[in-house]
């Protein structure tokens, strides 16, 4: 019998697998060779995630210490894959 695979990372909504990609491409982008794992915690990972009211929660685990200029590119990135995401997945 054949399992019923996910369209994307989560079996939840695409707008939610669209976020979750375009964070995590725009994180190897920079860290690149650094970045050991993406990890999901919390409701998205618990099965427990609502579309409308949850957020997603996530580490980023690197081989080692990221520089200061690296650490503070981080929170920009995050909210530039929010916005395109936001974006394109509005988009017809």
């Amino acid at each position: 019998m054949a399992s019923v695979q996910p369209a994307g990372p989560t079996p939840y909504n695409d707008d939610a697998n669209t976020l979750l990609l375009s964070m995590l491409t725009e994180v190897q982008t920079v860290l690149r060779e650094r970045l050991v794992g993406f990890y999901l915690y919390g409701s998205l990972s618990l099965g427990d995630f609502d579309p409308a009211s949850s957020d997603i929660d996530f580490l980023i685990v690197t081989e080692e210490e990221l520089s200061p200029p690296n650490l503070k590119l981080l929170p920009g990135l995050i909210m530039h894959s929010i916005l395109n995401g936001n974006q394109s997945s509005r988009e017809p």
